[in-house]
């Protein structure tokens, strides 16, 4: 991205825009299985962006959304189709959702958006296995 042109870097914000406010991501979910208990599976929700974007996957779409700063705004949408997705689907297991630290210490509200999102959509905390990120390791916390 350090090597595109202004204009060039203006197309992946306004694509990016457009793929935050329309919710333009899709989910894959990845089974976990647990060897030792074949018939419990979970699963993993796997964001996958729109594609005809300029991403090709959600390094990149994180990528700019780092440069941008609009990580947890993404965020916030990645969750929102994640359990929006997993409802829908009737999907049976527990779900396992990444999510960086930032999500939790850059808040203003007393919920966090992952909290929001299990409100919405109406799925139980014993549902769910919050994975942290390593990508935006908190410095000072």
């Amino acid at each position: 991205m350090d090597s595109l042109n202004a204009e060039g870097k203006k197309d992946i914000q306004d694509q990016l825009t457009v793929i935050i406010n329309n919710k333009r991501l899709t989910a894959d979910y990845q089974p976990i299985i647990n060897f030792s208990h074949p018939e419990r599976l979970s699963y993993e929700a796997l964001i996958r962006p729109p594609k005809e974007s300029f991403f090709s996957g959600p390094e990149e779409l994180f990528r700019a959304a780092s440069v941008f700063n609009c990580v947890e705004e993404l965020e916030k949408v990645c969750l929102e189709v994640s359990c929006q997705s997993y409802k829908q689907q009737k999907i049976a297991g527990m779900l396992f959702l990444n999510v960086s630290p930032l999500t939790f210490v850059n808040n203003s509200s007393d919920k966090t958006i992952v909290q929001e999102g299990l409100k919405k959509f109406d799925i139980s905390y014993d549902q769910i296995v919050i994975e942290l990120s390593e990508k935006y390791p908190l410095e000072d916390y």
